[in-house]
């Protein structure tokens, strides 16, 4: 049985999960500070996921961070263990947590509002897959993988290519653009520019108005209005997550030796 009680605990390392009248907030953090991506908790988001959306108490859920980024690094010693025991099975969990992150983040049939409190600079693709987003004026946004040697594929292609258009994305992926909180608005990406310290009450307010809808119909618009990425991901992610393996397996001892530098 999905309940909260029962879940919670196994993320509490990485993401306290609390929840008041059907609004769930999720809150990501390393040791309570800013969170820094580490491969034993990008494993979890999956789980995590499933986990929000079997449990039907969950109505809306609220993401944010912690302190001034929301994800801007990444940890180095658990990258340097991954690459260190590259094979198989190293290889298998990137597959699996690329090909299943963003679905999984898509099928929890609530509403999920980010709040960007910072820099978010790994993986963005994920989070900004939410179906409202709203940020502090201080925010940027990066997709990580050219930056870091690797191919912007599987559902970071997918992501992008929906949210900007096909040629905004290509010029986004290759070039590793950084995108501040005034420029993703324009693009109609983030919603709401708000203060830091606002962003919370923002959120509560506009789930507050959600949890106030029929639960049947509230559930059933946050399925149809993401059917289109479910069904661009369901397409053209295999093959562009091949393409990411296929490149991280050319360049892993070139990132192993700079990260031993």
């Amino acid at each position: 049985m999905h309940s909260l009680e029962n879940y919670a605990p196994n993320y509490a390392h990485f993401a306290k999960l609390s929840r008041q009248d059907g609004i769930l907030t999720i809150q990501l953090h390393t040791n309570d500070e800013s969170w820094q991506l580490m491969g034993e908790t990008r494993d979890l988001l999956p789980d995590l996921f499933i986990d929000i959306a079997h449990d039907r108490d969950n109505r809306v859920v609220i993401i944010t961070g912690t302190g001034t980024d929301f994800c801007a690094t990444l940890n180095p010693e658990s990258l340097q263990r991954e690459l260190g025991a590259w094979g198989a099975d190293v290889a298998d969990k990137w597959r699996f947590g690329g090909n299943h992150a963003v679905r999984k983040m898509i099928e929890i049939e609530a509403p999920v509002i980010l709040c960007l409190n910072g820099a978010l600079l790994q993986h963005a693709e994920i989070w900004m897959s939410a179906d409202i987003v709203l940020a502090a004026p201080e925010a940027v946004v990066q997709d990580f993988h050219i930056a870091g040697g690797q191919v912007p594929g599987g559902d970071a292609a997918v992501v992008w290519e929906t949210l900007l258009g096909h040629s905004r994305a290509k010029y986004f992926l290759l070039t590793g653009q950084t995108l501040n909180a005034q420029e993703l608005q324009q693009l109609g990406i983030v919603h709401e520019l708000c203060d830091r310290a606002s962003l919370l009450d923002r959120a509560q307010a506009l789930a507050t108005k959600f949890t106030s809808l029929n639960r049947h119909v509230l559930r059933y618009s946050k399925a149809s209005v993401t059917e289109r990425l479910r069904r661009n991901l369901a397409m053209e992610q295999p093959y562009t997550q091949a393409l990411v393996m296929l490149g991280a397996q050319s360049a892993v001892p070139e990132l192993l030796a700079q990260l031993q530098q």
